[in-house]
């Protein structure tokens, strides 16, 4: 029974990735049709420019992110997948459009998407559960 569990719990998780990773592209596709938003090829709030170096380096950190989040919690947390969605997500974004498309735009000081804001989410949730496990 446990075992079964376990993999419907994986399936689910599994499912709303996919669903998350839809939605993200699907809003960029429609912004960008649309002509609603930028494209933006720098990285790392501007700091970074050049769309090979910010796919090499986001992949890279990803590849980091999902070995200590193994390491720290034995599995993906909830919080987890959704930073790597949404970092998946931009990453594609990258790939089709030659950078992230941003179609929220804050007091014309900076632009962003939606996975830049479920990023942000779920790195605040993460960094939570990883408290909570600390305090433990």
């Amino acid at each position: 029974m446990h075992v079964l569990n376990v993999l419907k719990i994986k399936a689910n998780k599994t499912l709303l990735s996919i669903i998350i990773l839809i939605v993200l592209q699907l809003s960029g596709f429609l912004f960008y049709y649309l002509s609603m938003s930028v494209v933006n090829d720098r990285f790392i709030f501007g700091a970074i420019a050049g769309n090979s170096i910010a796919i090499l380096l986001s992949v890279f950190l990803i590849i980091i992110f999902i070995a200590l989040t193994i390491k720290w919690f034995n599995f993906l947390t909830l919080p987890a997948i959704l930073v790597i969605i949404s970092a998946l997500s931009n990453i594609i974004d990258r790939f089709i459009y030659g950078g992230v498309v941003d179609y929220f735009n804050f007091f014309d000081y900076t632009r962003f998407n939606l996975a830049d804001v479920i990023l942000i989410v779920g790195m605040f949730l993460y960094l939570w559960e990883a408290n909570k496990k600390l305090l433990k």
